[in-house]
Protein backbone atom coordinates (compact mmCIF):
# COMPACT_ATOMS: atom_id res chain seq x y z
CA UNK A 1 0.00 0.00 0.00
CA UNK A 2 3.01 2.23 0.19
CA UNK A 3 4.16 4.30 -2.72
CA UNK A 4 7.09 6.67 -2.76
CA UNK A 5 8.57 8.79 -5.52
CA UNK A 6 12.02 9.87 -4.45
CA UNK A 7 14.21 12.69 -5.65
CA UNK A 8 17.57 13.81 -4.39
CA UNK A 9 17.51 14.87 -0.79
CA UNK A 10 18.57 13.90 2.66
CA UNK A 11 16.52 12.01 5.25
CA UNK A 12 15.41 13.95 8.31
CA UNK A 13 18.07 14.03 10.98
CA UNK A 14 15.82 14.24 14.01
CA UNK A 15 14.39 10.70 14.08
CA UNK A 16 13.65 10.89 17.77
CA UNK A 17 11.16 13.72 17.23
CA UNK A 18 9.16 11.60 14.81
CA UNK A 19 8.58 9.02 17.53
CA UNK A 20 7.75 11.48 20.29
CA UNK A 21 4.36 11.51 21.96
CA UNK A 22 3.11 15.08 22.03
CA UNK A 23 1.49 16.52 25.11
CA UNK A 24 -1.55 18.67 25.40
CA UNK A 25 -3.09 20.50 28.31
CA UNK A 26 -6.31 19.05 29.65
CA UNK A 27 -9.43 21.12 29.05
CA UNK A 28 -10.04 23.58 31.82
CA UNK A 29 -6.40 23.68 32.88
CA UNK A 30 -4.49 21.06 34.83
CA UNK A 31 -1.32 19.10 34.16
CA UNK A 32 -0.08 18.17 30.73
CA UNK A 33 -1.32 14.78 29.59
CA UNK A 34 -0.25 12.45 26.84
CA UNK A 35 -2.83 11.89 24.14
CA UNK A 36 -2.66 9.09 21.60
CA UNK A 37 -4.21 11.15 18.80
CA UNK A 38 -1.10 13.32 18.86
CA UNK A 39 1.36 10.39 18.78
CA UNK A 40 3.24 11.28 15.63
CA UNK A 41 4.28 8.76 13.04
CA UNK A 42 7.67 8.75 11.37
CA UNK A 43 9.31 10.88 8.72
CA UNK A 44 9.84 14.54 7.94
CA UNK A 45 6.11 15.22 7.91
CA UNK A 46 5.84 14.02 11.50
CA UNK A 47 8.71 16.24 12.57
CA UNK A 48 7.08 19.32 11.08
CA UNK A 49 3.69 18.48 12.58
CA UNK A 50 5.43 18.22 15.95
CA UNK A 51 6.74 21.74 15.32
CA UNK A 52 3.22 22.87 14.43
CA UNK A 53 1.94 21.83 17.86
CA UNK A 54 4.87 23.64 19.51
CA UNK A 55 4.05 26.71 17.44
CA UNK A 56 0.50 26.72 18.76
CA UNK A 57 1.85 26.83 22.30
CA UNK A 58 3.54 30.17 21.59
CA UNK A 59 6.83 31.46 22.98
CA UNK A 60 10.16 31.93 21.23
CA UNK A 61 10.40 28.26 20.24
CA UNK A 62 6.84 28.41 18.98
CA UNK A 63 7.52 31.44 16.76
CA UNK A 64 10.60 29.72 15.38
CA UNK A 65 8.58 26.58 14.63
CA UNK A 66 5.94 28.61 12.79
CA UNK A 67 8.71 30.30 10.77
CA UNK A 68 10.01 26.85 9.79
CA UNK A 69 6.53 25.80 8.70
CA UNK A 70 6.00 28.95 6.63
CA UNK A 71 9.38 28.43 5.01
CA UNK A 72 8.53 24.85 4.12
CA UNK A 73 5.20 25.87 2.61
CA UNK A 74 6.69 28.69 0.55
CA UNK A 75 9.73 26.71 -0.61
CA UNK A 76 8.74 23.04 -0.64
CA UNK A 77 11.47 22.24 -3.18
CA UNK A 78 14.04 23.04 -0.48
CA UNK A 79 12.62 20.38 1.83
CA UNK A 80 13.10 16.65 1.38
CA UNK A 81 11.58 16.55 -2.11
CA UNK A 82 9.42 13.46 -1.69
CA UNK A 83 5.85 12.50 -2.42
CA UNK A 84 5.00 9.62 -0.14
CA UNK A 85 1.55 8.03 -0.31
CA UNK A 86 0.45 5.74 2.50
CA UNK A 87 -2.56 4.86 4.66
CA UNK A 88 -3.10 7.33 7.50
CA UNK A 89 -2.20 6.37 11.05
CA UNK A 90 -3.44 7.64 14.42
CA UNK A 91 -0.61 10.14 14.56
CA UNK A 92 -1.80 11.84 11.35
CA UNK A 93 -5.26 12.76 12.64
CA UNK A 94 -4.50 16.30 13.82
CA UNK A 95 -2.88 17.31 10.52
CA UNK A 96 -5.54 15.45 8.53
CA UNK A 97 -8.39 17.31 10.22
CA UNK A 98 -6.57 20.58 9.55
CA UNK A 99 -6.19 19.57 5.88
CA UNK A 100 -9.95 19.09 5.59
CA UNK A 101 -10.36 22.85 6.05
CA UNK A 102 -9.03 23.09 2.48
CA UNK A 103 -11.96 20.92 1.41
CA UNK A 104 -14.73 22.72 3.31
CA UNK A 105 -13.46 25.90 4.94
CA UNK A 106 -15.05 26.44 8.33
CA UNK A 107 -16.34 22.87 8.49
CA UNK A 108 -17.12 21.70 12.02
CA UNK A 109 -14.26 19.61 13.39
CA UNK A 110 -14.79 16.50 15.51
CA UNK A 111 -13.41 16.30 19.03
CA UNK A 112 -10.18 14.37 19.57
CA UNK A 113 -11.99 11.38 21.08
CA UNK A 114 -14.61 11.37 18.34
CA UNK A 115 -11.95 11.51 15.59
CA UNK A 116 -10.07 8.61 17.16
CA UNK A 117 -13.24 6.51 17.44
CA UNK A 118 -14.25 7.17 13.83
CA UNK A 119 -10.76 6.38 12.56
CA UNK A 120 -10.66 3.08 14.44
CA UNK A 121 -14.09 2.08 13.12
CA UNK A 122 -13.00 2.81 9.56
CA UNK A 123 -9.89 0.69 10.02
CA UNK A 124 -12.08 -2.28 10.93
CA UNK A 125 -13.80 -2.16 7.53
CA UNK A 126 -11.71 -4.56 5.45
CA UNK A 127 -9.93 -2.89 2.54
CA UNK A 128 -10.89 0.63 3.61
CA UNK A 129 -8.36 3.34 4.38
CA UNK A 130 -7.68 7.06 4.45
CA UNK A 131 -4.80 7.68 2.06
CA UNK A 132 -2.50 10.63 2.64
CA UNK A 133 0.20 12.18 0.50
CA UNK A 134 3.16 13.89 2.12
CA UNK A 135 5.03 16.35 -0.05
CA UNK A 136 8.34 16.95 1.63
CA UNK A 137 7.35 17.71 5.20
CA UNK A 138 3.73 18.71 4.57
CA UNK A 139 0.60 16.57 4.57
CA UNK A 140 -0.49 17.84 1.17
CA UNK A 141 -3.35 15.64 -0.07
CA UNK A 142 -5.75 12.91 0.98
CA UNK A 143 -8.71 10.79 -0.04
CA UNK A 144 -10.78 8.12 1.70
CA UNK A 145 -11.62 4.70 0.28
CA UNK A 146 -14.50 2.69 1.74
CA UNK A 147 -14.90 -0.89 0.47
CA UNK A 148 -18.57 -1.92 0.59
CA UNK A 149 -19.63 -5.60 0.71
CA UNK A 150 -21.98 -6.57 -2.10
CA UNK A 151 -24.27 -9.51 -2.98
CA UNK A 152 -24.36 -8.78 -6.73
CA UNK A 153 -21.58 -9.13 -9.31
CA UNK A 154 -20.73 -12.55 -7.93
CA UNK A 155 -20.26 -11.15 -4.44
CA UNK A 156 -17.52 -8.71 -5.48
CA UNK A 157 -17.43 -5.50 -3.40
CA UNK A 158 -17.28 -1.97 -4.76
CA UNK A 159 -15.33 1.05 -3.59
CA UNK A 160 -16.54 4.53 -2.69
CA UNK A 161 -14.01 7.38 -2.69
CA UNK A 162 -14.77 10.48 -0.65
CA UNK A 163 -13.07 13.53 0.92
CA UNK A 164 -10.69 14.16 -1.99
CA UNK A 165 -8.63 17.17 -0.94
CA UNK A 166 -5.35 18.87 -1.79
CA UNK A 167 -3.77 21.62 0.30
CA UNK A 168 -4.23 24.95 -1.52
CA UNK A 169 -0.45 25.49 -1.60
CA UNK A 170 0.07 22.24 -3.51
CA UNK A 171 -2.66 22.23 -6.12
CA UNK A 172 -2.13 21.78 -9.87
CA UNK A 173 0.84 19.48 -9.29
CA UNK A 174 -0.88 16.17 -9.97
CA UNK A 175 -0.96 15.08 -6.32
CA UNK A 176 -4.70 14.47 -6.27
CA UNK A 177 -4.53 12.16 -9.29
CA UNK A 178 -1.80 10.11 -7.68
CA UNK A 179 -3.85 9.74 -4.48
CA UNK A 180 -6.82 8.59 -6.56
CA UNK A 181 -4.58 6.11 -8.40
CA UNK A 182 -3.36 4.71 -5.08
CA UNK A 183 -6.92 4.38 -3.76
CA UNK A 184 -8.05 2.69 -6.98
CA UNK A 185 -5.22 0.16 -6.84
CA UNK A 186 -6.11 -0.62 -3.23
CA UNK A 187 -9.73 -1.17 -4.30
CA UNK A 188 -8.63 -3.61 -7.04
CA UNK A 189 -6.51 -5.51 -4.51
CA UNK A 190 -9.60 -5.74 -2.27
CA UNK A 191 -11.49 -7.36 -5.16
CA UNK A 192 -13.72 -4.40 -6.03
CA UNK A 193 -15.32 -4.49 -9.46
CA UNK A 194 -15.59 -0.67 -9.57
CA UNK A 195 -14.80 2.50 -7.65
CA UNK A 196 -17.06 5.51 -7.73
CA UNK A 197 -17.15 9.02 -6.37
CA UNK A 198 -19.41 12.05 -6.40
CA UNK A 199 -18.75 15.76 -6.59
CA UNK A 200 -21.11 18.65 -6.01
CA UNK A 201 -18.95 20.94 -8.13
CA UNK A 202 -20.17 22.15 -11.52
CA UNK A 203 -16.83 23.74 -12.41
CA UNK A 204 -15.29 22.41 -15.61
CA UNK A 205 -11.82 22.24 -14.06
CA UNK A 206 -13.09 19.98 -11.26
CA UNK A 207 -14.98 17.70 -13.65
CA UNK A 208 -11.98 17.56 -15.98
CA UNK A 209 -9.76 16.67 -13.02
CA UNK A 210 -11.77 13.51 -12.33
CA UNK A 211 -11.99 12.66 -16.02
CA UNK A 212 -8.21 12.99 -16.38
CA UNK A 213 -7.80 10.72 -13.34
CA UNK A 214 -9.54 7.92 -15.24
CA UNK A 215 -13.12 8.31 -14.00
CA UNK A 216 -16.05 8.54 -16.40
CA UNK A 217 -19.17 10.64 -15.94
CA UNK A 218 -21.56 7.83 -16.78
CA UNK A 219 -24.19 7.88 -14.02
CA UNK A 220 -26.46 10.41 -12.34
CA UNK A 221 -26.05 10.88 -8.60
CA UNK A 222 -28.77 11.56 -6.06
CA UNK A 223 -28.49 12.27 -2.35
CA UNK A 224 -30.74 12.78 0.64
CA UNK A 225 -29.46 14.87 3.54
CA UNK A 226 -30.33 14.19 7.17
CA UNK A 227 -32.80 16.82 8.37
CA UNK A 228 -32.41 17.42 12.11
CA UNK A 229 -36.14 18.17 12.36
CA UNK A 230 -36.92 14.55 11.53
CA UNK A 231 -34.53 12.37 13.60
Amino acid sequence: MHRAVRARGHPPSNKAASQATCLRRAKGGGPLQSHSIFGWGWGAGAVLRHKLLRGRKGGRAGHRAIADINHARQYPQMENNLLHIRPAEHGDLLALIDLYQHLNHGDEQPTDDCATDIFERLQRVEGSAIFIGEMGAILAASCTLVVIPNLTRGGRPYGLIENVVTHSDFRNRGLGKRLLDAASRAAWRAGCYKVMLMTGSKQHETLNFYLSAGFEQSKSGFQKRNDARFP
